[in-house]
């Protein structure tokens, strides 16, 4: 393995990849320490000499990708606007980074953008039914997350312009959030 990929890493990295990842008791983790909702400092206790995508999305909706160096003990990540989550690699389905999301500690409870086009991102702690109601409190549509550990994103192009209401129910009991759909 390690002569099949020196020719695109370089030997140093390709022996420190399998040393690291197949012969070092501990998978690559991240640690996420946040100041405030703009400033993301990531820590590596075991350093590997990998560069990995880093996803963050914004309370707009905006969304934004770099890279992270994982040989770097820890990397600082200053935003320009609100952050609702960070990734640490979310293109792959391997358990790696543990933890793989992460969101700022003002985050959790916050629903965004608002107003909306078509995506919603609902970022609540142990998220687990959603609903949406119109302003005259017709149900519009539900959803129940498959994953308790990402922010939601859902998609609601079909929708029309106006006033709704999202009733959400999490770790935290139920809450429920006024929104405005954009045309």
């Amino acid at each position: 393995f390690v002569s099949a990929v020196a020719p695109y890493f370089g030997p140093e990295t390709a022996r420190a990849f399998v040393e690291g990842w197949i012969y070092t008791p501990h998978f690559p983790q991240a640690v996420f320490v946040w100041e405030g909702d703009q400033v993301c400092e990531v820590l590596y206790p075991t350093p590997y000499p990998v560069r990995v995508p880093f996803r963050k999305r914004y309370v707009s909706g905006r969304e934004s990708q770099s890279e992270l160096d994982m040989g770097s003990p820890r990397q600082r990540d200053t935003s320009p606007e609100e952050i609702l989550s960070v990734e640490v690699d979310p293109d792959t389905l391997t358990p790696y980074w543990g933890p793989r999301y992460s969101y700022p500690l003002s985050v959790r409870g916050r629903v965004g953008p608002n107003p909306f086009t078509q995506y919603l991102y609902i970022n609540i702690a142990g998220l687990r039914e959603v609903r949406l109601y119109d302003a005259t409190g017709r149900l519009v549509g539900s959803s129940f997350p498959s994953s308790r550990e990402v922010p939601l994103s859902w998609e609601l192009p079909f929708l029309p312009a106006g006033v709704y209401w999202l009733w959400v129910e999490g770790d935290g009991g139920v809450r429920t959030f006024p929104l405005v759909r954009e045309p």
